[in-house]
Formats: structure tokens, sequence, C-alpha cells
């Protein structure tokens, strides 16, 4: 199936923003952490990903676990088991 043009703006405007939530959201944890999300599904950029994560992580320690879905959908993913194992 192609994809629509409203789909491709669609995905490339995620990708923007996803962009833009990584470079300007160094110190929120939800920005990096959807940021890194939308980078893995759209971009499947693995690398960009786990260090958004984790930096969402290291800033905001006690908010690790809100995170755990998109965790584990990551770790899932790309079969790491120190990933799937650190929640």
């Amino acid at each position: 199936m192609t994809p629509t043009r409203l789909a491709v703006a669609g995905r490339d405007a995620a990708i923007r923003h996803a962009c833009a939530a990584l470079a300007y959201g160094r110190h929120d944890a939800a920005a990096l952490a959807l940021g890194g999300f939308i980078i893995s599904t759209t971009e499947h950029d693995c690398a960009t990903a786990f260090e958004a994560f984790d930096q969402a992580i290291a800033s905001a320690r006690a908010s690790g676990k809100r995170y755990a879905p998109e965790l584990l959908a990551l770790g899932i993913r790309t079969r790491s088991p120190s990933m799937i194992g650190s929640l």
C-alpha cells in the first residue's frame, strides 16, 4: 500500500518535532522519551533513541518507570536484553 501525501506529511512532521524535542529538551524527560520513541519507530535509529532514553532517565530518575512502555517496545523491537532487563 502506497502512503498518501497526508500520511507522508504527518510522518515528516513527527520526525521534525521529535528532532526538535531532542535538540531543545535536554532537561525535559518527557520530551526526550517521546522524541526518542518517535525516532525509533519512524527512523529506526535505535542509537539515537537509546541516547534520548538514557538522558530522560538521568534527568528525572524518579520518572523512569513512567516511560517503561516505550523502553519495553524499543527493547523488544531491537531484541536488547539489557534494555528489557532494566525494567
